[in-house]
């Protein structure tokens, strides 16, 4: 008999979909979703507004402090309640939780991030049965673990809220400097009856050998009882490679003979294959445990050097430079959040040719759609431990004990992915927490040092365990930005006022957070405003500005770069812009100075709600400017110009992270602001694979005799036979200071095979072009762009509405149309002689 018409070791009984949800202060009851929480809930029953709407957050902090309670019947048989071996299965129970069972309390939990296992054979009947699951307020027992030892925390809003380590909920939840303060409810995963007749798995385990021409797969398990064990490995239709074993065996190998190696994005294909293990008893019953994998070895890369220790990733024997940005929930009410928000914003990861997320600590480990879709899409997982910015009780045991658990969980759920890069306990804990009199090492260490290495090196050894980011392993543990070893948080610039272009003395060997506040765009801002609302620094915009220094360090910013924006949508715009460029700053640098520096994420890719902050999408999934940019600073093949307005000399850089080597053809020139060529020059290079070059050293010097500085500006490209792979602009002053004029921008909108295309041209340089559609949404290829006056761009609309309503509401602007003192089509001002201009420093 096979085992697809042999009984199941296990029936399952789904206790998702349609529960009641009870208020207990008022006796009120509504209907409610499972998976789901409170919020959700009451805002189905019109209860609640939006909490994105304006002020509306302000109105809902009441929810934290109350009682609520999940109530559900469900039938069974007679069989099934005669299986001796039942258990009730929560997958995810936010979060401090009472369980009943026909009026009999079976559990009680206190850990969203943990998986519920609870015998119930007892307390079932035949026939209809009766489930609860009250959920406490998690507000008694932060206040309790902060009068017998005060924890020191980041983030903290309201006082209430003080104490929150003590309890095992997403950090966010309480509030964020770029989300809002709703702390959730619910049973937020799958909840289930497991009845179990017959011998099952318990655990399996799968680690990779890597040898010329073929990997051998070892794989362990633990069962319930005896029974005979089956393992497959396909790749679609094809059987790659089998064998048996008694379940006593415990272990057994498969062997894949000219393997296809899964590779990160811009390096490789994602080759996955089915792995499928099936353990049947003497009945006949089966049970099957099957999983995805992708064939590579990866391994963090930390060696000492003449600076200190190497801190990068190694791919399948291959030296990477990591590329991307830090992942922070999709939604604040977690429920809510589908397969296709997770695949969105993923492909619009790979779009940007990123390879990694960094998937933070204050939030939650990510649900299995994301990590199977970041296979898919070859996108590596930075995987912090849930702990962020403050204090835990590590002194407990319970507390212990409760975390070891979590870990356990997660550990096992995910390390069978190829996506999976590695494990960090934390994040920021060091520093500002770790090592000080109220938490010193040894009860820092209990976690971070121990617990959490102890469970990673016995359940996922092949997976590279870090204490914390930042962490430096190397000298004093308190400097954790040191540039010696370990990767690096550098916020010098955002808090601490140092210019963009300070960034580009920055060290570091891994730079994993580090980034630059924006707005969201005008459509976005109206979605949470009223239109009294839109105008700079109104009550509710700022409402929607977390950060206490975020407006004016934005502001500051933009004008020391910028003209002060002419209406509110051009505020948007060029905060975007001005993030952007904070951004390119210090990643074309760290790009330029790989294999010092092995990759680099910023904060942050995505956001919570609607608001100003650092992320490169909205929450609409709109890109800014800066993921935009990013798409270009994080192509795989990068051509950079190390600018210094204060010698008026540039370098040009070309950077290749293509997995081969390259012959590539670079050309540069220096216009002036109405595109004539002043000086023009090419090479032909060869560069290795995951390396760079300075191929060239610009002296603007003599061109000033007869030019002003705002007067010159310096374009680069790098190309492969007809194929421009990366282009790039700078001017030799700051761009508010440009003598611009009018581009005269042309366009034409096109449809063709591929989709709707639109071409632009223009008479004059167009620095920053940006495209946009009055009403509709819609995405492009590229944006935010630089436009040559001898260069013809095709922008495809990657998705939006027709072509007819594209040609009606396309909207096309430049740095010319924020410049109130632009100049018209007259001939640029001669330079006087003897003309001297101090510049500042």
């Amino acid at each position: 008999m096979s085992a697809s018409s042999s009984p199941l070791a296990v029936e399952s009984v789904s206790l998702d979909g349609a529960w009641t949800l009870h208020r207990t202060k008022t006796d009120e009851s509504w209907p409610a979703l499972v998976p789901g929480c409170v919020h959700s809930d009451l805002g189905r029953a019109g209860l609640l507004s939006s909490i994105d709407w304006r002020d509306n957050e302000a109105t809902q902090q009441w929810m934290d402090a109350e009682t609520w309670t999940y109530r559900r019947t469900f039938n069974l048989t007679e069989s099934q309640v005669s299986n001796t071996t039942s258990e009730l299965i929560c997958d995810g129970l936010d979060t401090l939780a009472t369980v009943s069972l026909n009026g009999k309390i079976v559990l009680q939990t206190d850990n969203m991030f943990r998986v519920w296992h609870c015998p119930v054979g007892p307390d079932l009947r035949v026939g209809e049965n009766t489930i609860e699951v009250t959920f406490h307020s998690p507000l008694a027992k932060m206040a309790e673990g902060q009068a017998k030892r005060p924890l020191r925390e980041w983030n903290i809003y309201f006082d209430r809220h003080a104490g929150r380590g003590y309890v095992r909920k997403m950090a966010c939840a309480f509030g964020w400097d770029w989300g809002p303060v709703a702390p959730t409810a619910g049973i937020w995963k799958n909840i289930r009856l497991e009845f179990v007749c017959a011998s099952r798995w318990q655990d399996v385990q799968i680690r990779q050998e890597h040898s010329a021409g073929e990997v051998t797969l070892n794989i362990q398990w633990q069962t319930t009882g005896p029974g005979d064990v089956r393992l497959e490995l396909r790749r679609g239709d094809m059987l790659i490679a089998e064998t048996t074993a008694a379940s006593s065996d415990g272990e057994a190998v498969l062997v894949v003979k000219n393997p296809e190696l899964w590779w990160p994005n811009t390096l490789g294909t994602q080759p996955l294959y089915e792995f499928r293990a099936t353990l049947t008893d003497a009945s006949g019953a089966h049970d099957i445990w099957q999983r995805r994998i992708g064939l590579r070895a990866l391994r963090l890369v930390r060696e000492k050097d003449p600076v200190g220790e190497s801190f990068y990733f190694e791919i399948n024997g291959k030296i990477m430079f990591s590329k991307g940005a830090n992942w922070v929930p999709v939604r604040i009410l977690l429920p809510e959040i589908t397969r296709e928000d997770y695949r969105k914003l993923l492909q619009d990861t790979v779009d940007a040719n990123m390879n990694m997320l960094r998937v933070w600590g204050g939030g939650i480990y990510e649900n299995d759609d994301f990590y199977d879709l970041c296979d898919e899409m070859g996108i590596l997982v930075w995987q912090d431990f849930m702990f962020a910015c403050g204090m835990y009780p590590n002194w407990d045991a319970d507390f212990m004990a409760n975390v070891e658990a979590e870990a356990r969980d997660n550990i096992r759920r995910i390390r069978h992915h190829a996506s999976l890069a590695l494990w960090c306990g934390n994040n920021e804990l060091e520093g500002p927490f770790g090592g000080a009199d109220d938490y010193p090492w040894d009860v820092y260490g209990l976690l971070f040092d121990q617990l959490l290495p102890k469970v990673c090196a016995e359940l996922d050894p092949d997976t590279a365990y870090w204490p914390s980011s930042p962490h430096s392993p190397l000298g004093d543990r308190k400097d954790c930005g040191s540039d010696l070893s370990g990767d690096t948080h550098h916020w010098s610039v955002f808090f601490g006022g140092q210019t963009f272009e300070s960034q580009r003395t920055w060290r570091t060997r891994f730079m994993s957070e580090f980034g630059f506040q924006s707005y969201p765009e005008l459509r976005t801002v109206e979605s949470f405003t009223a239109p009294e609302d839109r105008v700079l620094m109104s009550r509710i915009l700022d409402y929607h500005q977390r950060s206490e220094v975020g407006n004016r360090t934005i502001m500051s910013y933009l004008c020391d770069w910028f003209q002060p924006p002419l209406n509110f949508e051009d505020l948007l715009s060029l905060s975007q812009i001005t993030q952007s460029l904070c951004v390119r700053y210090a990643t074309e640098h760290l790009r330029r100075i790989q294999p010092l520096c092995g990759g680099v994420l910023y904060w942050q890719i995505n956001d919570i709600w609607p608001c100003a902050s650092w992320s490169s999408i909205d929450s609409f999934g709109r890109w800014k400017a800066l993921q935009y940019d990013a798409k270009r600073f994080f192509a795989p093949v990068l051509v950079s110009i190390e600018e210094d307005l204060l010698t008026s000399r540039a370098r040009i850089h070309v950077s290749n992270q293509r997995p081969s080597d390259a012959t590539l053809d670079v050309g540069w020139q220096i216009t002036d602001t109405d595109g004539k060529v002043l000086l023009e020059e090419s090479a032909t290079v060869n560069i290795d694979s995951q390396s760079g070059l300075y191929i060239a050293d610009l002296d603007a010097k003599p061109l000033l005799e007869n030019y002003h500085a705002h007067d010159l500006m310096i374009w680069a490209w790098a190309s492969e036979g007809e194929t421009v792979l990366s282009r790039n602009w700078v001017p030799l002053a700051r761009p508010k200071h440009l003598s611009l004029a009018d581009p005269q921008i042309k366009t034409e909108v096109e449809s063709t095979p591929e989709g709707t295309v639109i071409h632009l041209s223009c008479e004059k340089p167009a620095p920053y072009v940006v495209l946009s559609l009055k009403n509709e949404d819609a995405w492009f290829d590229d944006n935010f762009f630089h436009l040559h006056p001898d260069e013809h761009r095709t922008i495809k609309v990657t998705h939006g509405p027709s072509i007819d309503v594209i040609r009606q509401q396309l909207n096309v602007r430049s740095l010319s149309n924020w410049m109130p003192a632009r100049r018209t089509a007259d001939a640029l001002t001669p330079k006087p002689a003897n003309y001297d201009l101090q510049r500042k420093r």
